[in-house]
């Protein structure tokens, strides 16, 4: 999805940066060494959200299945087909799905959560709502930051890396005050990059598509 990064790229100076500011999960040595690993997959991501964490961002593929719980929406991980699941395997590889999140023992869900991917925030398009989002706000997530539609990947913009812009801007929008107002302060910004120069790199195809789910202690939820 984000493509082969280099050390010398925004993202991974963007990530050599939280590295140096504080520990980082799964742990590295070096920002290149957080993306587009092999070990990620669901034992990985429930072993660490046994720990104490502010946040979780996932980026990544999302799709719909269906199994016996019903269409839902999927993160992919890095999972062999071996592992237990309610999904049918595509492959060597089993999509970790919403149903397995709330089967899970994961009951202390980061306060803040980004899911990047395709239609992550999908869930309401079903006919009985339940997905990656809801699930994750099952959890104990306050707060999820979701894409409303399928995602370009940065193969789309040859020479620019849309992509790797949205990610920096959740996850430093997620480590802020007001996560809310800083990403739509930062929509506004590429909204007025766009109308001064429309081309493919600025397209609100890749910015435009977030959005954010606040589950929030008055007992109500919004999105926006």
């Amino acid at each position: 999805m984000l493509g082969k990064q280099d050390p010398a790229s925004p993202l991974i100076r963007h990530l050599d940066a939280r590295l140096a500011a504080g520990p980082v999960r799964p742990s590295a040595a070096r920002g290149l060494d957080l993306v587009r690993r092999t070990d990620t997959d669901r034992r990985l991501l429930l072993r660490l959200l046994a720990e104490p964490c502010s946040r979780l961002v996932f980026v990544g593929h999302v799709s719909r299945v269906r199994d016996e719980h019903g269409a839902q929406t999927a993160l992919h991980l890095s999972c062999a087909a071996g592992l237990p699941g309610t999904a049918a395997p595509i492959g060597a590889h089993r999509p970790f799905t919403a149903a397995d999140l709330a089967l899970s023992e994961v009951d202390a869900m980061p306060a803040r959560v980004a899911l990047i991917g395709c239609a992550s925030a999908s869930d309401f398009g079903l006919a009985e709502p339940f997905g990656v989002l809801l699930a994750a706000v099952a959890a104990g997530a306050r707060l999820v930051a979701a894409t409303v539609w399928a995602l370009p990947t940065s193969a789309a913009v040859p020479g620019a890396d849309p992509m790797a812009e949205l990610v920096i801007a959740v996850d430093t929008a997620l480590a802020g005050d007001d996560p809310v107002a800083e990403l739509c302060a930062w929509q506004r910004t590429r909204l007025a990059r766009w109308r001064e120069r429309a081309e493919p790199s600025r397209s609100p195809v890749f910015w435009a598509a977030l959005t954010c789910l606040d589950a929030s202690d008055d007992g109500q939820t919004w999105v926006r």
